[in-house]
């Protein structure tokens, strides 16, 4: 089985594939002085956004999601994915965690355990910087 993914993991009965990617893109002109006024860049209020190729190597630490017992009746054949934007601190600490979309049922164990990961710190220009992306998780139930 060929898996084109970032981080990959199998718990009992669940297989989980995740992704990270850059959220936005700055495009020049307005939005560019609109950036520039937020702070300098890599702060807290106006960190880097970072692509997948360059964040997909610097997890540290990742705790895997868990669930509890799904109410009778739910439906969770076959998976799901959930998208979050994530702020990542100078020291590689998650900061601010936000479900863009996936589904209600597995939000809370996602979040959950995603909160308590741990990346290298990016760098920009030889000092830590805060950093802005998605964490796409895959959630394939059932496998």
């Amino acid at each position: 089985m060929r898996v084109r993914a970032v981080l990959f993991s199998v718990l009992a009965g669940l297989v989980w594939v995740g992704r990270l990617g850059a959220v936005g893109q700055t495009t020049g002109g307005k939005d560019a002085m609109q950036e520039a006024s937020k702070g300098p860049v890599g702060s807290e209020s106006n960190p880097v956004r970072v692509s997948s190729g360059a964040m997909s190597g610097s997890v540290l630490h990742q705790v895997n999601p868990t669930f509890p017992p799904f109410p009778e009746g739910t439906q969770l054949s076959g998976g799901g994915t959930t998208i979050m934007a994530a702020t990542i601190d100078k020291a590689g600490k998650i900061v601010k965690l936000e479900v863009i979309s996936g589904r209600e049922a597995t939000r809370d164990g996602i979040l959950k355990a995603v909160r308590q990961w741990t990346f290298k710190p990016y760098l920009l220009n030889g000092e830590p910087v805060y950093v802005r992306t998605t964490i796409v998780l895959e959630i394939l139930f059932g496998r």
